[in-house]
């Protein structure tokens, strides 16, 4: 990185919304439409098309033809994550926007997160904003909450708590948040603290790496501001690499699993464990539509596989909910089939919508 690259405004930039695109030709002027119409004049739209096979290239073109706060970069398809490290080298603002390409910013979204980003009356400067969301599922609107106060939280005071709800959105009191903590949007980052810390998102890493990089962001942050105001439109993709059939499945979520017990270990977060058990126990579901083997044979080799068979012994589940505890049980003594069968189910309905 450039030694000067952390000054805390170059050109009079206040904020660079980056926008990782690939092959959305069809949602990206809608996204920088939204960004256009927040009513903040000094912004720098970064768009970084990550090989597009469709005409997302020429429509990114198109706008920065448009409008000069739009620069356009372009690089050889090598993941969401790597798109996300070349816009930060290259952002220019106080403050840095991550917005997916197929999503948009609610009206008064920027406006919103930077007036938190003001000192708290303690003095503290926050390295990160956060927002709420709204979650559109077809004609479906729900607003949901990342963090259950608005409140400025100190990384030291504050550290578990925030590391657990990015790990896994469980409360202190073991309920589920309603949001996405560890999603990288409906939040600014400070750039100055990004450049300082080298913060970036692990590219070897092809999947959940929105929460690896959340885990060291929110560990080294000194306070993070949380604002109860919804700023940006979460829509969901059937067809988005976290919905659709992968055989890779299994393989990217245990690097990923691999990567967070290294965070555990070298950042002196054993507290984290029984919250990563839990997002283990949560993912065998998911991972195991996803791979393609229906089968029930496939379910209960899921359910044997590390880390998940240690996670169905060890977990601490008195802090659960009801529902969980009683799945927890029922994986602990071998009783397989409803579970299987609740997934096999989940995974019909999914196909008749």
């Amino acid at each position: 990185m450039a030694a000067n690259s952390d000054a805390p405004c170059e050109n009079n930039v206040r904020v660079t919304v980056l926008i990782p695109a690939y092959n959305v030709e069809d949602s990206l002027r809608e996204g920088v439409e939204s960004i256009f119409e927040q009513g903040v004049s000094d912004i720098q739209v970064l768009i970084v098309d990550d090989g597009s096979t469709d005409g997302t290239l020429e429509v990114a073109r198109s706008l920065a033809a448009q409008d000069t706060r739009v620069t356009v970069l372009h690089q050889e398809n090598a993941g969401a994550a790597a798109a996300r490290n070349a816009g930060v080298l290259q952002a220019r603002g106080e403050w840095i926007c991550f917005v997916d390409a197929d999503d948009r910013l609610l009206p008064g979204a920027l406006r919103t997160l930077l007036a938190c980003a003001a000192p708290d009356p303690r003095g503290c400067v926050p390295d990160i904003v956060v927002g709420d969301f709204v979650e559109v599922d077809g004609s479906s609107r729900r607003l949901r909450v990342n963090f259950s106060s608005e409140r400025t939280y100190f990384g030291r005071e504050d550290r578990a708590y925030l590391l657990n709800m990015v790990l896994s959105n469980i409360e202190p009191d073991g309920s589920r948040g309603s949001g996405l903590a560890g999603a990288v949007w409906a939040r600014i980052y400070r750039r100055a603290f990004l450049v300082e810390h080298e913060l970036m998102s692990d590219v070897a890493l092809r999947r959940s790496q929105d929460i690896a990089f959340n885990l060291h962001c929110f560990d080294l942050a000194t306070c993070v501001a949380c604002c109860h105001e919804p700023v940006y439109e979460y829509r969901i993709n059937s067809a988005s690499a976290t919905r659709r059939h992968d055989p890779e499945s299994l393989k990217k979520t245990l690097v990923y699993y691999a990567a967070v017990q290294r965070f555990m270990e070298e950042h002196d977060a054993g507290f984290l464990r029984n919250t990563f058990y839990m997002a283990c126990v949560d993912c065998i579901p998911p991972i195991w539509r996803q791979m393609g083997d229906e089968s029930k044979r496939s379910f209960v080799g899921l359910c044997q596989t590390e880390p998940f068979a240690t996670a169905i012994r060890d977990i601490d589940d008195k802090p659960l909910d009801t529902k969980t505890r009683i799945e927890i049980a029922l994986l602990r003594r071998h009783i397989y089939f409803p579970l299987y069968w609740y997934a096999k189910r989940t995974l019909m309905c999914a196909r008749r919508a």
